[in-house]
């Protein structure tokens, strides 16, 4: 099958375009009483996640006036008022006053439903994937859970750079040092299904939990031994994909959900969210601020190894070299398996296209 080359402009608008179709907004859990309005950075900040009484929509955060962005951060309320010239709108969009015209203008905030999948709220049809299906000991679940943070990283490489490094643990142990006092990338154990593909990682057989620790992760470790009574769980990780750019990262007592997101052939955004263990973050906040270190810290050792890539590659394409792409035996089965759903996905929107 024929793999969609990198920095051609129309595999590009094919691939964003993909991307924009998955649909997928916030966690619920970002906005999680009534009122709550949560700015989505996955959408530029231009759309809210709203939380109706219930009813979560998405709704504009920009002001049918002069377009000025309403929100910069969460907020609750019974409306939504834009700061610049106190235009109010009802939670589900609807203009209900505009200072100074004698009568409301025809102009509501564009609004919309959501769909909720397991939690996560999508504006279009969600996976059709059931993750309690998966043999995982519940660590996909989000129930207990609190939103704690988000955040967003501008890349400059090619988004699929980013999903590749993702996908595999061959680069594991050469380019993250810390992370494998953590986890061993040969305790390995994939699910690839058509629409996601999940790596199950066991723990380090060097494991050395040190509170003392100059290395972050023995320190993590050992925070996680006193939070859990000394017993480990199954898995230190699961690291899920649903094609073609959402991710669901379980840890234990912490859920990540992160999306990235094509803006050139050079550049692309990983947005990020966070969720915490409500109750163990109460009693041991300590693991939890290791784990935002530790975290951050294998982050940009990736975006090294993505950047590899992406010089390589557009070194490569410039001077109009090719070179196949081979895979290690277990450990690159991830990046097999997308690149062959991708190839396809593509070549599908391109026969739509030419009709």
């Amino acid at each position: 099958m024929p793999f969609p080359p990198y920095h051609d402009p129309e595999v590009f608008l094919r691939e964003q375009a993909l991307c924009r179709n998955l649909g997928y907004l916030a966690h619920q859990l970002s906005a999680p009483a009534p009122g709550d309005c949560f700015p989505l950075d996955a959408r530029d900040y231009a759309q809210l996640l709203v939380n109706d009484a219930g009813t979560y929509r998405r709704v504009s955060n920009i002001c049918r006036h002069r377009q000025a962005r309403i929100l910069t951060e969460p907020a609750n309320g019974k409306k939504l008022i834009c700061p610049l010239h106190r235009w109010s709108y009802a939670l589900d969009g609807t203009l209900l006053k505009a200072p100074q015209f004698d009568s409301c203008p025809d102009r509501s905030l564009e609004a919309a439903e959501t769909t909720d999948w397991h939690g996560l709220r999508f504006d279009r049809e969600p996976p059709e994937f059931d993750l309690e299906s998966v043999d995982c000991d519940g660590r996909l679940s989000f129930t207990g859970m609190r939103y704690h943070s988000s955040s967003h990283t501008d890349y400059a490489f090619h988004w699929r750079h980013f999903l590749e490094i993702y996908l595999e643990n061959y680069h594991v142990t050469p380019m993250h040092p810390g992370l494998t006092r953590f986890i061993d990338p040969n305790a390995l154990e994939w699910e690839l299904h058509p629409t996601c593909s999940i790596q199950k990682v066991g723990f380090s057989r060097k494991l050395k939990p040190d509170a003392g620790s100059r290395e972050i992760y023995d320190r993590l470790a050992a925070a996680l031994m006193k939070l859990s009574g000394g017993e480990l769980p199954r898995y230190a990780t699961l690291w899920t994909l649903f094609y073609p750019n959402l991710m669901i990262e379980s840890y234990p007592y912490i859920r990540v959900i992160s999306t990235v997101w094509p803006i050139t052939p050079n550049r692309c955004r990983n947005s990020v969210e966070i969720f915490f263990d409500q109750s163990a973050h109460e009693t041991h906040p300590e693991y939890f601020e290791l784990f935002e270190e530790a975290y951050f810290e294998t982050a940009a050792e990736d975006e090294a190894a993505c950047q590899m890539l992406h010089e390589g590659r557009r070194t490569l394409e410039t001077s109009g070299g090719f070179d196949d792409t081979l895979y290690a035996p277990l450990l690159e089965d991830g990046v097999r398996a997308f690149n062959e759903y991708l190839s396809e996905a593509l070549n599908t929107r391109r026969e739509q296209g030419n009709k």
